[in-house]
């Protein structure tokens, strides 16, 4: 991770935490190996991470270690942006401007991951996009999820999904069928 070591943000962020200035050092990682590093030179106490059902990379090994470590997790993208609504079929033109389309060329094996989640998520209740929620909010070592919202109704069923009842096991059992 020498483009980490390298990052002149430790002493300022240590600095500011002596300070009072904030309460805990946090920093959003791109990779697993990113956060495995932080955590485990003690750089981190919060860490953004991406999980959702198409991108579970972090489960491994980042999940249980910032566990163990009482390092906070925020993840974000529980909806891959916007691919795990269930909204894109294969093949499917996406406009330009969605959000989606800044996965470029991921973007179409995305779409087909989550085509493998639609029949779970019609016989989930609230479809397959609180199914989404739900898996990225029900790992022990998730702290909470940032679900984005483009309009009222969008914010309505993220607050529905943060009902406090997580994932059944049956389900998860069955996504892990699907993966």
């Amino acid at each position: 991770m020498e483009e980490l070591k390298e990052q002149e943000w430790v002493a300022p962020m240590t600095r500011l935490k002596e300070e009072g200035k904030i309460k805990h050092i946090a920093i959003a990682v791109n990779s697993a190996d990113q956060g495995i590093y932080l955590i485990e030179e003690g750089l981190v106490e919060v860490l953004q991470i991406t999980y959702n059902l198409i991108n579970r990379s972090v489960e491994g090994a980042l999940l249980p270690l910032a566990q163990k470590n009482g390092v906070g997790l925020l993840a974000r993208m529980p909806l891959s942006r916007g691919v795990l609504t269930g909204k894109f079929s294969p093949g499917e033109t996406i406009p330009s401007h969605h959000r989606a389309t800044l996965d470029k060329g991921a973007l179409p094996g995305r779409i087909e991951e989550a085509e493998q989640y639609k029949p779970l998520g019609a016989e989930y209740p609230g479809g397959l996009t609180r199914l989404a929620h739900h898996f990225s909010l029900s790992h022990p070592a998730i702290s909470c999820i940032i679900p984005g919202a483009r309009s009222l109704e969008q914010l309505e069923e993220n607050v529905a999904a943060s009902d406090g009842n997580g994932l059944p096991d049956v389900i998860r059992r069955q996504i892990a069928t699907v993966a």
